[in-house]
């Protein structure tokens, strides 16, 4: 069986011990049924990667101790979306939402012959 790789958003930067947030723990120890002993590891999300063995297990607290700490650049990705503007505004609106939230960076207005909607409050739209 694979590793279990689990997500801590707050993570020391020198090896010690660690203790797991109680919805992990209870993951990691009830659902997975993991043991005292066992390796997982653990990520903050922004490149730092640990191994961890369980030193004591509880389904509301479980502590860790931390070793080979690997941190790994991430290279810089861009997203970007053209669309032609739609009738509803609230619509369009919401697009630009939905998209700066799963992280499009740009966004490319399609403005031909045919579109609906020749004019956009630009300045809303670019804070």
């Amino acid at each position: 069986m694979s590793t279990p790789f689990f997500y801590e958003a707050f993570l020391p930067l020198s090896p010690t011990h660690f203790e797991l947030s109680a919805e992990t723990s209870k993951h990691c120890i009830q659902v997975l049924r993991m043991q005292v002993g066992e390796t997982i590891a653990l990520t903050n999300g922004l490149g730092l990667r640990y191994d961890a063995t369980i030193v004591s297990a509880d389904k509301k607290q479980t502590v860790v101790s931390l070793s080979n700490q690997v941190f790994i650049e991430q290279a810089i990705k861009r997203s970007s979306i053209a669309i032609s503007f739609v009738k509803n505004a609230a619509r369009m609106e919401w697009f630009l939402e939905k998209a700066t939230e799963i992280g499009v960076a740009e966004f490319y207005p399609l403005i031909s012959e045919r579109t609906e909607r020749a004019q956009f409050k630009a300045a809303r739209w670019e804070s």
